[in-house]
C-alpha cells in the first residue's frame, strides 16, 4: 500500500493550490522555488521545488527545524505510537553552486532523528558512491556532510534516462522505498514487587494465630474455604510485607552510561558496524573493530571517573556512595539493623553511612 509520494522539480508556484493534485486522505507538503533562494540572475523564473504527499494515517507534521532558503522540505510521520520517521525531500540545482549546497548541508545538520530518509535529486552524478569519492570540491563537501550525519547512500545507480521507464514527463526513473516497520510491544502496566526479606513476620504470625478460623470456615465448602484463605493471604501480605513498583522495561543502567563520551563512542561503533555490514570491505571491518575497542576503553575510563568523583564526595554525600556500593556487590544481603552507642538504626541509609564513616 502506497502511503507517501515524493516529487522534485515540481514546477509548482503560488498560483497552483495543493488540493488540485492531492488525493483524498492525503496531505501535501511542498517547498516551491523562490528566486531569492539563489544569487541574483541565477534563475529568471520561479518553479521547480520539492513536494511530498503523505497519508493522513501517518499523522504527518511539518518539521521546521531543518527549514532553509532552499528547495528542501522536511516532515515527521508517526509509524506507530513508539516509532517516528523523519522524511526529507531535496532538490539541488547545479547552478545553485556552493551557497545553495551550504544551505542544504546546514539543513541536514539540523535534523535530530535517528530514523531519517532523504530523497530527491542532488545532481552529483560524479560521486562514486561505492568508494565514497568525489572529484569536485562541492562533491567532497557534500560527502563530508553525509558522513558527519552518519547517512548512507542506498541508490548507487543513475536514475536519469533518455529512454525507458520514466516518471511522467520527467527524464528520471521513479525510486520506490519499502520500509520494515517495527511492531510496537504490548503496553504493560507497572509491576508490584514484594520485598519479602523486609517483612514483619512477627506481626504476621500473631495476626494468623489470633484469627478465629473455625468460625470463618464454618459451614463452608472446600472452594469457599480456599477463596477465604487466599483473600486473607493477600490482605495480610499487603499489610505486613513492604512493596515497590517496577516500571515496565525498567533496567538499571550504570550512571556513567549517560556520559557524553560513552554515548558518542557507542554511536560511532554503531555507525561503523552498519558500514562494515553494508560494504563487507576489510578496511571497514577494521574500523568497526577499532570502534569496539574504543567503546570498551571509554566505558572503563568513564567508570573510573565516576567512582573517583564518588570517593571525593563521600564526606558530603555518603548516602550516594553507600547505595552505589550496595547495588554493585554480588550479595543482595543488606545491613538491616545497626546498633551504635546504645541505640538501633534501621532503614535510613544516610544514617547508616554516617555511622560507618565515623567508625
Amino acid at each position: 500500500m502506497e502511503t507517501e509520494t515524493e516529487v522534485t522539480e515540481t514546477w509548482l508556484d503560488s498560483t497552483i493550490d495543493s488540493n488540485e493534485f492531492t488525493p483524498d486522505e492525503y496531505l501535501c507538503f511542498r517547498k516551491d522555488r523562490r528566486l531569492d533562494f539563489y544569487a541574483e540572475r541565477t534563475y529568471t523564473e520561479e518553479g521547480r521545488g520539492g513536494s511530498m504527499r503523505l497519508s493522513e494515517n501517518l499523522n504527518p507534521i511539518l518539521y521546521t527545524k531543518g527549514d532553509a532558503d532552499a528547495e528542501v522540505v522536511w516532515c515527521k510521520v508517526f509509524l506507530n505510537p513508539k516509532t517516528e520517521l523523519l522524511i526529507g525531500v531535496v532538490y539541488r540545482p547545479e547552478r545553485g553552486g556552493e551557497p545553495n549546497l551550504i544551505k542544504i548541508c546546514n539543513s541536514i545538520n539540523a535534523i535530530d532523528s535517528d530514523n531519517t530518509i532523504i530523497l530527491g535529486d542532488f545532481n552529483f552524478r560524479e560521486i562514486n558512491w561505492t568508494q565514497c569519492e568525489a572529484p569536485s570540491a562541492l562533491g567532497k563537501k557534500f560527502l563530508s556532510c553525509v558522513e558527519d550525519n552518519l547517512l548512507f547512500q542506498l541508490v548507487k545507480k543513475p536514475t536519469r534516462v533518455d529512454v525507458g521507464e520514466k516518471l511522467g514527463a520527467s527524464d528520471h526513473r521513479s525510486v520506490s522505498v519499502q520500509l520494515r516497520i517495527p511492531v510496537p510491544r504490548i503496553a504493560l502496566t507497572d509491576r508490584k514487587v514484594y520485598l519479602y526479606s523486609k517483612g514483619d513476620y512477627d506481626a504476621y504470625s500473631e495476626t494468623v494465630k489470633a484469627t478465629d478460623w473455625e468460625s470463618i470456615f464454618a459451614k463452608k465448602n472446600f472452594d469457599d474455604k480456599w477463596s477465604i484463605l487466599q483473600s486473607k493471604y493477600d490482605e495480610w501480605r499487603d499489610k505486613f510485607i513492604p512493596s515497590k513498583l517496577v516500571k515496565t522495561g525498567q533496567r538499571h543502567k550504570p550512571p556513567w552510561s549517560n556520559y557524553r563520551s560513552v554515548r558518542h563512542a557507542k554511536k560511532m561503533k554503531r555507525a561503523a558496524e552498519v558500514k562494515a555490514k553494508k560494504t563487507g570491505l576489510n578496511v571497514h571491518r577494521e574500523q568497526f573493530n577499532a570502534a569496539k575497542t574504543n567503546v570498551d576503553s571509554t566505558v572503563r575510563k568513564a567508570k573510573l571517573d565516576y567512582e573517583s568523583a564518588l570517593v571525593d564526595q563521600i564526606k558530603t554525600e555518603p548516602k550516594k556512595f553507600y547505595n552505589y556500593a550496595r547495588h554493585f556487590t554480588r550479595s543482595s544481603a543488606t545491613v538491616e539493623v545497626l546498633e551504635h552507642e546504645g541505640r538501633k538504626v534501621t532503614g535510613d541509609d544516610s544514617e547508616k553511612a554516617e555511622i560507618f564513616l565515623a567508625i
